[in-house]
């Protein structure tokens, strides 16, 4: 079972809360930190910019409780293309977690964490299946 502060608890239970997206490259030399709050956030050391497209966005889980594969799109991580066309992000690593946007200081819960496999671009921006999921709840 995930230990969590009062305070977030609390902060989960008034919906007073927002998402957290942290995407690394495969060798951890880069990483991105994106909130869908309004203004940015530091939590648990690491600052976490509002990306104007990001969105909450649900999982499907089955009846075994495991998480199936995913796809994020570009407006939920807004990379720089550049760098997505150059391939340092492919096999990055994706955590999702949710903090107080009123109290950061209680720290974060992550939700799950996955790689993300294949990058494929569309006319609007990229969209990226996420594998290996491991649901951290």
């Amino acid at each position: 079972m995930k230990t969590i502060s009062p305070g977030l608890k609390a902060a989960i239970e008034a919906g007073n809360i927002c998402t957290l997206y942290t995407i690394k490259t495969a060798d951890g030399l880069k990483a991105y930190y994106y909130t869908d709050h309004d203004a940015p956030l530091t939590v648990a050391g690491d600052l976490f910019q509002p990306s104007p497209g990001v969105q909450r966005f649900s999982l499907k889980l089955d009846n075994t409780a495991s998480v199936s594969n995913q796809n994020v799109a570009a407006t939920v991580l807004d990379l720089p293309e550049d760098e997505l066309s150059s391939g340092i992000w492919d096999s990055a690593s994706l955590e999702v977690a949710i903090a107080s946007w009123q109290t950061p200081a209680n720290g974060k819960v992550v939700v799950f964490k996955g790689t993300l496999g294949v990058i494929q671009w569309t006319d609007q921006a990229f969209i990226a299946d996420i594998h290996n999921f491991v649901r951290d709840l």
